[in-house]
Protein backbone atom coordinates (compact mmCIF):
# COMPACT_ATOMS: atom_id res chain seq x y z
CA UNK A 1 0.00 0.00 0.00
CA UNK A 2 1.45 3.38 -1.03
CA UNK A 3 1.93 6.14 1.53
CA UNK A 4 -0.33 9.19 1.35
CA UNK A 5 1.64 12.33 2.21
CA UNK A 6 -0.43 14.88 4.12
CA UNK A 7 0.47 18.43 5.09
CA UNK A 8 -1.28 20.01 8.08
CA UNK A 9 -1.08 23.80 8.45
CA UNK A 10 -2.41 24.35 11.98
CA UNK A 11 -1.32 26.69 14.79
CA UNK A 12 -3.35 25.15 17.64
CA UNK A 13 -1.33 22.40 19.42
CA UNK A 14 -4.51 20.68 20.66
CA UNK A 15 -5.97 20.50 17.14
CA UNK A 16 -2.63 19.14 15.86
CA UNK A 17 -2.72 16.42 18.55
CA UNK A 18 -6.30 15.47 17.59
CA UNK A 19 -5.37 15.22 13.91
CA UNK A 20 -2.34 13.09 14.69
CA UNK A 21 -4.43 10.79 16.89
CA UNK A 22 -6.86 10.15 14.04
CA UNK A 23 -4.29 9.89 11.25
CA UNK A 24 -5.23 6.97 8.94
CA UNK A 25 -2.81 4.10 8.43
CA UNK A 26 -0.43 4.45 5.49
CA UNK A 27 -0.53 8.25 5.91
CA UNK A 28 2.55 10.34 6.57
CA UNK A 29 1.99 13.73 8.24
CA UNK A 30 4.03 16.92 8.11
CA UNK A 31 2.94 19.76 10.39
CA UNK A 32 3.71 23.47 10.06
CA UNK A 33 2.20 26.20 12.20
CA UNK A 34 2.36 29.44 10.19
CA UNK A 35 1.16 30.76 6.86
CA UNK A 36 4.73 31.41 5.70
CA UNK A 37 5.82 27.87 6.58
CA UNK A 38 2.74 26.49 4.85
CA UNK A 39 3.47 28.41 1.66
CA UNK A 40 7.07 27.16 1.70
CA UNK A 41 5.97 23.55 2.25
CA UNK A 42 3.42 23.69 -0.55
CA UNK A 43 5.94 25.27 -2.93
CA UNK A 44 8.40 22.50 -2.10
CA UNK A 45 5.93 19.89 -3.33
CA UNK A 46 5.71 16.21 -2.46
CA UNK A 47 2.29 16.24 -0.75
CA UNK A 48 -0.92 14.54 -1.87
CA UNK A 49 -3.28 16.70 0.19
CA UNK A 50 -2.88 19.77 2.41
CA UNK A 51 -5.23 20.38 5.36
CA UNK A 52 -5.20 24.09 6.20
CA UNK A 53 -6.80 25.84 9.18
CA UNK A 54 -9.11 28.70 8.22
CA UNK A 55 -7.54 30.85 10.96
CA UNK A 56 -3.76 30.92 11.45
CA UNK A 57 -3.29 33.51 14.17
CA UNK A 58 -3.64 36.89 12.47
CA UNK A 59 -3.53 35.25 9.03
CA UNK A 60 -6.15 33.35 7.04
CA UNK A 61 -5.66 29.92 5.56
CA UNK A 62 -7.47 31.23 2.48
CA UNK A 63 -4.37 33.30 1.74
CA UNK A 64 -2.48 30.03 1.30
CA UNK A 65 -5.23 28.69 -0.97
CA UNK A 66 -5.25 31.81 -3.16
CA UNK A 67 -1.46 32.04 -3.35
CA UNK A 68 -1.19 28.36 -4.29
CA UNK A 69 -3.79 28.64 -7.05
CA UNK A 70 -2.20 31.86 -8.34
CA UNK A 71 0.97 29.91 -9.15
CA UNK A 72 -0.99 27.20 -10.98
CA UNK A 73 -0.25 24.60 -8.32
CA UNK A 74 -3.08 21.98 -8.45
CA UNK A 75 -2.41 20.51 -4.98
CA UNK A 76 -5.59 19.24 -3.30
CA UNK A 77 -6.30 21.60 -0.36
CA UNK A 78 -8.86 20.93 2.37
CA UNK A 79 -9.74 23.86 4.65
CA UNK A 80 -10.60 23.00 8.28
CA UNK A 81 -12.51 25.24 10.65
CA UNK A 82 -14.32 25.16 13.98
CA UNK A 83 -16.51 28.14 13.08
CA UNK A 84 -19.59 28.62 10.85
CA UNK A 85 -18.86 25.84 8.38
CA UNK A 86 -21.59 26.77 5.89
CA UNK A 87 -20.33 30.31 5.32
CA UNK A 88 -16.62 29.62 5.75
CA UNK A 89 -16.75 26.43 3.70
CA UNK A 90 -18.33 28.32 0.83
CA UNK A 91 -15.62 30.99 1.08
CA UNK A 92 -12.96 28.28 1.01
CA UNK A 93 -14.34 26.74 -2.18
CA UNK A 94 -14.62 30.15 -3.85
CA UNK A 95 -10.97 30.81 -2.98
CA UNK A 96 -9.96 27.60 -4.77
CA UNK A 97 -9.97 24.96 -2.02
CA UNK A 98 -10.77 21.40 -3.06
CA UNK A 99 -12.98 20.70 -0.03
CA UNK A 100 -13.60 21.72 3.59
CA UNK A 101 -13.91 19.77 6.84
CA UNK A 102 -15.44 20.90 10.18
CA UNK A 103 -13.02 20.31 13.04
CA UNK A 104 -15.84 18.75 15.03
CA UNK A 105 -16.06 15.98 12.41
CA UNK A 106 -12.37 15.09 12.43
CA UNK A 107 -11.88 11.37 12.93
CA UNK A 108 -9.94 8.64 11.16
CA UNK A 109 -12.72 7.75 8.73
CA UNK A 110 -13.44 11.42 7.93
CA UNK A 111 -9.78 12.21 7.23
CA UNK A 112 -9.49 9.10 5.04
CA UNK A 113 -12.71 9.88 3.15
CA UNK A 114 -11.94 13.56 2.56
CA UNK A 115 -8.37 12.74 1.52
CA UNK A 116 -9.55 10.14 -0.98
CA UNK A 117 -12.17 12.40 -2.54
CA UNK A 118 -9.83 15.39 -2.62
CA UNK A 119 -7.27 13.34 -4.54
CA UNK A 120 -9.96 12.10 -6.95
CA UNK A 121 -11.18 15.64 -7.60
CA UNK A 122 -7.62 16.84 -8.04
CA UNK A 123 -6.91 14.09 -10.59
CA UNK A 124 -10.10 14.93 -12.50
CA UNK A 125 -9.07 18.60 -12.65
CA UNK A 126 -5.56 17.67 -13.71
CA UNK A 127 -6.88 15.45 -16.47
CA UNK A 128 -9.07 18.23 -17.82
CA UNK A 129 -6.11 20.60 -17.78
CA UNK A 130 -3.47 18.19 -19.11
CA UNK A 131 -5.05 16.00 -21.78
CA UNK A 132 -4.67 17.29 -25.35
CA UNK A 133 -6.77 15.93 -28.20
CA UNK A 134 -5.27 14.96 -31.54
CA UNK A 135 -7.30 17.76 -33.14
CA UNK A 136 -5.64 20.27 -30.80
CA UNK A 137 -2.19 18.94 -31.72
CA UNK A 138 -3.00 19.42 -35.43
CA UNK A 139 -4.32 22.93 -34.74
CA UNK A 140 -1.16 23.89 -32.83
CA UNK A 141 0.93 22.58 -35.73
CA UNK A 142 -1.05 24.60 -38.27
CA UNK A 143 -0.87 27.81 -36.27
CA UNK A 144 2.90 27.47 -35.99
CA UNK A 145 3.57 26.97 -39.71
CA UNK A 146 3.59 30.67 -40.71
CA UNK A 147 6.71 31.07 -38.57
CA UNK A 148 8.74 28.55 -40.55
CA UNK A 149 10.24 31.29 -42.73
CA UNK A 150 11.71 33.03 -39.69
CA UNK A 151 15.44 33.59 -39.58
CA UNK A 152 17.67 31.21 -37.68
CA UNK A 153 18.80 32.34 -34.25
CA UNK A 154 22.38 32.06 -33.14
CA UNK A 155 23.30 31.27 -29.52
CA UNK A 156 25.11 34.60 -29.26
CA UNK A 157 22.01 36.53 -30.31
CA UNK A 158 19.74 34.53 -28.05
CA UNK A 159 21.83 34.70 -24.89
CA UNK A 160 19.89 35.60 -21.74
CA UNK A 161 16.35 36.01 -23.05
CA UNK A 162 15.55 33.14 -25.40
CA UNK A 163 14.17 29.70 -24.77
CA UNK A 164 15.62 26.31 -25.48
CA UNK A 165 13.39 23.61 -26.98
CA UNK A 166 14.30 19.92 -26.87
CA UNK A 167 12.39 17.03 -28.44
CA UNK A 168 13.19 13.36 -27.98
CA UNK A 169 11.66 9.95 -28.59
CA UNK A 170 12.03 6.92 -26.35
CA UNK A 171 10.44 3.54 -25.65
CA UNK A 172 8.77 2.59 -22.40
CA UNK A 173 10.23 -0.51 -20.75
CA UNK A 174 6.74 -1.32 -19.42
CA UNK A 175 3.63 -0.02 -21.24
CA UNK A 176 1.63 2.80 -19.63
CA UNK A 177 -2.16 2.86 -19.64
CA UNK A 178 -3.99 6.18 -20.11
CA UNK A 179 -4.48 6.71 -16.37
CA UNK A 180 -0.86 6.02 -15.41
CA UNK A 181 0.33 8.24 -18.26
CA UNK A 182 -1.89 11.10 -17.05
CA UNK A 183 -0.47 10.70 -13.54
CA UNK A 184 3.05 10.73 -14.97
CA UNK A 185 2.27 13.97 -16.83
CA UNK A 186 0.70 15.48 -13.70
CA UNK A 187 3.83 14.82 -11.64
CA UNK A 188 5.99 16.19 -14.45
CA UNK A 189 3.78 19.29 -14.72
CA UNK A 190 4.17 19.98 -11.02
CA UNK A 191 7.96 19.78 -11.23
CA UNK A 192 8.10 21.74 -14.48
CA UNK A 193 6.02 24.53 -12.96
CA UNK A 194 8.78 25.19 -10.43
CA UNK A 195 11.32 25.41 -13.26
CA UNK A 196 9.09 27.49 -15.60
CA UNK A 197 9.22 24.64 -18.12
CA UNK A 198 6.34 23.78 -20.46
CA UNK A 199 5.85 20.99 -22.98
CA UNK A 200 3.94 17.99 -24.20
CA UNK A 201 4.22 14.20 -23.95
CA UNK A 202 2.64 12.10 -26.71
CA UNK A 203 2.49 8.31 -26.51
CA UNK A 204 1.51 5.57 -28.93
CA UNK A 205 1.80 2.20 -27.29
CA UNK A 206 5.30 1.92 -25.89
CA UNK A 207 6.77 4.79 -27.89
CA UNK A 208 6.94 8.36 -26.62
CA UNK A 209 7.65 11.78 -28.02
CA UNK A 210 8.32 14.55 -25.52
CA UNK A 211 8.96 18.24 -26.17
CA UNK A 212 10.32 20.48 -23.42
CA UNK A 213 10.71 24.26 -23.57
CA UNK A 214 12.27 26.57 -21.02
CA UNK A 215 15.48 28.19 -19.87
CA UNK A 216 18.61 26.32 -21.06
CA UNK A 217 19.83 25.66 -17.51
CA UNK A 218 16.41 24.27 -16.48
CA UNK A 219 16.40 21.88 -19.44
CA UNK A 220 19.93 20.77 -18.58
CA UNK A 221 18.64 19.63 -15.18
CA UNK A 222 15.61 17.85 -16.63
CA UNK A 223 17.51 16.09 -19.39
CA UNK A 224 20.00 14.64 -16.93
CA UNK A 225 17.10 13.18 -14.94
CA UNK A 226 15.33 11.91 -18.06
CA UNK A 227 18.42 10.22 -19.48
CA UNK A 228 18.88 8.03 -16.38
CA UNK A 229 15.18 7.25 -15.86
CA UNK A 230 14.91 3.42 -15.91
CA UNK A 231 11.30 3.47 -17.14
CA UNK A 232 12.38 4.02 -20.76
CA UNK A 233 15.23 3.28 -23.15
CA UNK A 234 16.35 3.99 -26.73
CA UNK A 235 16.21 7.73 -26.02
CA UNK A 236 17.02 9.71 -29.16
CA UNK A 237 17.09 13.52 -29.25
CA UNK A 238 15.54 14.70 -32.53
CA UNK A 239 15.67 18.46 -31.92
CA UNK A 240 17.61 20.83 -29.68
CA UNK A 241 17.16 24.45 -30.66
CA UNK A 242 16.54 28.02 -29.55
CA UNK A 243 13.10 29.58 -29.84
CA UNK A 244 11.41 32.95 -29.67
CA UNK A 245 8.15 31.76 -28.08
CA UNK A 246 6.67 28.73 -26.36
CA UNK A 247 4.50 26.45 -28.47
CA UNK A 248 2.97 24.69 -25.45
CA UNK A 249 2.72 27.53 -22.93
CA UNK A 250 -0.67 26.27 -21.66
CA UNK A 251 0.76 23.05 -20.29
CA UNK A 252 3.37 22.27 -17.66
CA UNK A 253 3.24 18.88 -19.40
CA UNK A 254 0.39 18.33 -21.83
CA UNK A 255 -0.55 14.71 -22.37
CA UNK A 256 -1.91 12.78 -25.35
CA UNK A 257 -2.19 8.99 -25.47
CA UNK A 258 -3.14 6.95 -28.53
CA UNK A 259 -4.40 3.41 -28.14
CA UNK A 260 -2.69 0.61 -30.00
CA UNK A 261 0.99 0.14 -30.71
CA UNK A 262 3.66 -0.82 -33.19
CA UNK A 263 5.84 -3.88 -32.69
CA UNK A 264 9.11 -2.00 -32.40
CA UNK A 265 11.90 -3.81 -34.19
CA UNK A 266 15.31 -2.08 -34.39
CA UNK A 267 14.69 -1.21 -38.04
CA UNK A 268 11.27 0.30 -37.38
CA UNK A 269 12.66 2.40 -34.55
CA UNK A 270 15.40 3.62 -36.87
CA UNK A 271 12.82 4.55 -39.50
CA UNK A 272 10.78 6.54 -36.97
CA UNK A 273 13.78 8.50 -35.71
CA UNK A 274 15.03 9.15 -39.25
CA UNK A 275 11.66 10.54 -40.32
CA UNK A 276 11.37 12.79 -37.29
CA UNK A 277 14.93 14.05 -37.75
CA UNK A 278 14.17 14.75 -41.40
CA UNK A 279 11.08 16.74 -40.44
CA UNK A 280 13.10 18.91 -38.07
CA UNK A 281 15.93 19.27 -40.60
CA UNK A 282 13.44 20.56 -43.19
CA UNK A 283 12.55 23.39 -40.79
CA UNK A 284 9.09 22.18 -39.91
CA UNK A 285 8.07 24.06 -36.74
CA UNK A 286 8.65 22.01 -33.63
CA UNK A 287 4.98 22.51 -32.74
CA UNK A 288 4.15 20.28 -35.73
CA UNK A 289 6.26 17.39 -34.44
CA UNK A 290 3.61 15.73 -32.19
CA UNK A 291 1.08 15.50 -35.04
CA UNK A 292 3.81 14.32 -37.43
CA UNK A 293 4.95 11.71 -34.90
CA UNK A 294 1.40 10.28 -34.67
CA UNK A 295 1.16 10.17 -38.46
CA UNK A 296 4.44 8.26 -38.71
CA UNK A 297 3.40 5.78 -36.01
CA UNK A 298 0.20 5.12 -38.01
CA UNK A 299 2.22 4.46 -41.16
CA UNK A 300 4.54 2.09 -39.31
CA UNK A 301 1.56 0.25 -37.83
CA UNK A 302 0.32 -0.27 -41.40
CA UNK A 303 3.65 -1.75 -42.41
CA UNK A 304 5.02 1.28 -44.27
CA UNK A 305 8.43 0.97 -42.67
CA UNK A 306 10.92 1.02 -45.54
CA UNK A 307 13.96 3.13 -44.56
CA UNK A 308 14.04 6.57 -46.18
CA UNK A 309 17.18 5.83 -48.22
CA UNK A 310 15.42 2.78 -49.79
CA UNK A 311 12.23 4.74 -50.52
CA UNK A 312 14.23 7.45 -52.29
CA UNK A 313 15.94 4.99 -54.66
CA UNK A 314 12.73 3.34 -55.85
Amino acid sequence: MSTTRLLLVEDDPEDVAIFRRHLPESSQLTVVTTLAAGLAAVAGGGFNVAFVDYRLGADSGLELVRATRATGNPLAIVVTTGQDIDLLGENALLAGATDFLPKADICTSAIARVTRWAMIRQFAELKRGLVISEAELREIAQLARPDRAGAAVSPATARGTWLRQVAYVSRAVTPFNAQSLTRLCARAAEGNRRLSVTGVLVSAGQSFLQILEGAPEALDVLLKQIQIDPRHDQLTIVADQLARTRHFARWGMGCHAREGSVRWTPSRWQVLTERLLKSVHEDDPLAALPAHYLEQVSLLAQGQDAPERMRQTR
